[in-house]
């Protein structure tokens, strides 16, 4: 079994700690995978956070698996007071959009990637889209107005790929 530990903090968006709301950082495995002689399979990983808000989380190492692109989603849930249910207050959920190939031991950083862009999607304007839509994204070069006429300038009809 190749495990590698991964470490970090977990903080609001202002930097607090926000252990009160008893968060929990969930890896979840993007499907089953094989590796040399195992199969693996199972719940999420959930690692909850000390109360520095510091966590450690022992994941299998993807780089081991024999399933191409094997990587964990990173997704945060906590408790939100906010939300009232019969059982209690509810919970929140942010998806990072994140994804983690576990190589080696360290901080999460090193071992995260960025989400990757939707290629599915094509964007349709006359002018570049901003750039949060992010790299690999695709724009076609058309006057979203007046696509189908093609003696309108605008209507370039170029396919580019966001840097």
């Amino acid at each position: 079994m190749a495990t590698a530990t991964i470490t970090g903090n977990l903080r609001t968006f202002g930097g607090a700690n926000f252990n009160y709301l008893d968060p929990v950082i969930i890896f979840r495995p993007s499907s089953a995978h094989l590796g040399p002689s195992s199969i693996f399979s199972g719940p999420d990983i959930r690692a909850t956070p000390a109360a520095d808000s510091s966590f450690i989380a022992t994941l299998e190492r993807t780089d081991t698996m024999l399933t191409a692109d094997a990587h964990y989603k990173v997704i945060i849930e906590w408790r939100n007071p906010g939300i009232t249910g019969s059982t209690g207050p509810g919970t929140a959920e942010h998806d990072t959009g994140w994804e983690i190939t576990v190589t080696k031991d360290g901080p999460i950083g090193d071992n995260a990637r960025p989400p990757r862009p939707n290629h599915q999607m094509v964007i349709v304007a006359p002018t570049m889209p901003p750039k949060h839509f992010g790299p690999g994204t695709m724009w076609l070069q058309m006057d979203p107005e007046d696509p189908n006429t093609p003696t309108n300038p605008a209507n370039t009809g170029d396919l580019y790929q966001l840097q």
